[in-house]
């Protein structure tokens, strides 16, 4: 890496930590069909989601939409608002952040897989969910409403635009 590269990421995660953590429901565009219990994944580095089914999927390309709940989030929208090509949607989670990935099931004609941001707890011991959500309610009063509009509408989306939503969460 150079270091200008360098100096340009510490600068982009200081301005990530100046933001405001968003609570959120958001979507990426992979699924692990292979995960068959609920297990804890770790991202190394950021992990990007977005308000929009469509650009997290690349227009619902496959049918797989992975939902994110979380709480610590920064949500990128408003910064983007002048994008000269899409405005991405994007909320980012920092490296490091914890994620409950849950078995991928159908729902609506897609595979969906929630994946629920994780928090250690305050004696270091474990994770807690950061989100802690009653029901699925409030995912459904989220998801339903994308994946209709997913659907409707095409997006213009430049190429590559959605392929930071369509890898795993390792």
């Amino acid at each position: 890496m150079t270091q200008d590269f360098e100096e340009s990421a510490r600068n982009f995660l200081s301005l990530l930590n100046k933001l405001p953590s968003t609570p959120s429901i958001t979507f990426r565009g992979f699924v692990d069909t292979s995960v068959t219990q609920a297990r804890i994944v770790v991202s190394p580095a950021l992990t990007a989601t977005s308000h929009s089914i469509a650009i997290a999927t690349n227009n619902l390309r496959t049918p797989h939409v992975g939902v994110v709940v979380g709480a610590n989030g920064r949500d990128l929208t408003a910064l983007m608002a002048g994008a000269p090509t899409v405005n991405l949607q994007e909320v980012t989670y920092l490296p490091g952040t914890y994620f409950c990935q849950h078995p991928a099931q159908e729902f609506a004609g897609v595979t969906i897989q929630v994946y629920e941001e994780m928090c250690v707890s305050e004696d270091g011991t474990s994770l807690n969910t950061a989100r802690p959500l009653d029901s699925w309610d409030p995912i459904l009063a989220v998801l339903e409403p994308a994946l209709r509009d997913a659907r409707a509408r095409c997006l213009a989306l430049p190429q590559g635009a959605s392929d930071r939503f369509l890898v795993p969460v390792q």
